[in-house]
């Protein structure tokens, strides 16, 4: 799968919520069409691929063999309040490694996830 002028239609909304120095930022990604792989393919093509995607990014020079990538937040048809969903280990371990505080970056998504879904 490629970003193509003949391919269907896709939209990623998305915003940056922290740099990590020169190479790494944590992104909030929303997806506003719902094609296979979309938000990885989309990434590789701005030469921002997700921590641990071997297929359409180069992985990164991390210790993590797991995608980095994870619904944090999901709004659901139907259902009034949005779904929350804590960490998996994988990247709880990854966010140790790079010595980010957790439950700072939970409370930054808070905000940022408010703001942003109101755009």
């Amino acid at each position: 799968m490629m970003v193509s002028e003949s391919g269907q239609k896709t939209v990623t909304d998305y915003e940056i919520v922290e740099h990590l120095g020169k190479k790494m930022s944590i992104a909030l990604l929303a997806p506003q069409t719902g094609r296979t792989h979309q938000l990885r393919v989309h990434m590789a093509y701005l030469c921002t691929p997700i921590i641990g995607d071997f297929k359409y990014g180069e992985g990164e020079d991390l210790d993590c063999d797991c995608l980095c990538l994870h619904a944090y937040t999901v709004k659901a048809p139907g259902i009034p309040k949005n779904i929350k969903c804590d960490f998996p280990p994988h990247i709880k371990k990854t966010l140790s490694a790079l010595g980010i505080n957790e439950k700072e970056l939970k409370e930054s998504l808070k905000k940022r996830i408010a703001s942003f879904s109101k755009a």
